[in-house]
C-alpha cells in the first residue's frame, strides 16, 4: 500500500542474456528494470552498464523505469567502484540511483517504496505520451561521450564548490 493505493510487484531475477531473451518473449513485457551491482567488485558495475546498454539498444527502456542499485555499501573499505560513477552511469540512461544494504537492510525500504513511485510515474507518463512522437537527442544518444562529458563536469564543479543538479535528479524517487 503506497498513497492510499494497493500495488502488487513481481520482481524477476535475470542473471544471464538467455533469462533476458526469455524475458523479452514474455507477454506483457516488464513494467521496469533494477539493475544491482556490488561497490566492491568493478566487474559487476562494468556488467551493470553493459545490461543497460543492451536494454536501450532493445527499445526496452522506454517508457519504462530503470533504478540502479549500488549495492553493499557498508563495505566502504572494499569499495572498488565510486559512487559518482554509479551517479554518472544512471544519469547517462535517465535512470534513477541508490546506494544500498541488504545486509545491514540500510534504505531496503526506501528502494522498495521508490521503486513502486517510479513504476506509477513511468505508468503515467506513458499514457499522457502515447500520442506524441518520440524527440531525437544527438549528442545524448553517445552514452559513453556523455558519461565523459559529466566526469569533466563533475570535476569543473568540485573544483568551483557546486553541487551537480543532476545528480540530486537521479536520486529523487519522487520525480
Amino acid at each position: 500500500m503506497l498513497n492510499c493505493q494497493e500495488s502488487e510487484v513481481v520482481f524477476v531475477n535475470i542473471a544471464t542474456p538467455q533469462d533476458l531473451q526469455n524475458e523479452m518473449a514474455r507477454s506483457p513485457p516488464a513494467d521496469g528494470w533494477m539493475i544491482v551491482y556490488s561497490i566492491t567488485d568493478k566487474a559487476s558495475f562494468q556488467r551493470a552498464g553493459e545490461e543497460m546498454s543492451r536494454l536501450n539498444s532493445g527499445g526496452l527502456l522506454r517508457g519504462r523505469a530503470l533504478i540502479l542499485v549500488a549495492n553493499k555499501c557498508e563495505l566502504v573499505r572494499s569499495r572498488a567502484v565510486n559512487v559518482d560513477d554509479g551517479r554518472d552511469l544512471a544519469c547517462s540512461y535517465g535512470s534513477k540511483f541508490m546506494e544500498i544494504s541488504v545486509g545491514m537492510n540500510h534504505r531496503c525500504d526506501e528502494l522498495l517504496v521508490g521503486t513502486l513511485n517510479q513504476l506509477r510515474i513511468k505508468a503515467e507518463m506513458e499514457k499522457s505520451f502515447e500520442d506524441e512522437a518520440p524527440k531525437e537527442r544527438s549528442w545524448t544518444r553517445n552514452r559513453s561521450l556523455m558519461r565523459a562529458s559529466m566526469k569533466a563536469k563533475r570535476v569543473i564543479n568540485r573544483i568551483m564548490g557546486k553541487t551537480e543538479a543532476k545528480y540530486k535528479n537521479c536520486e529523487d524517487f519522487q520525480s
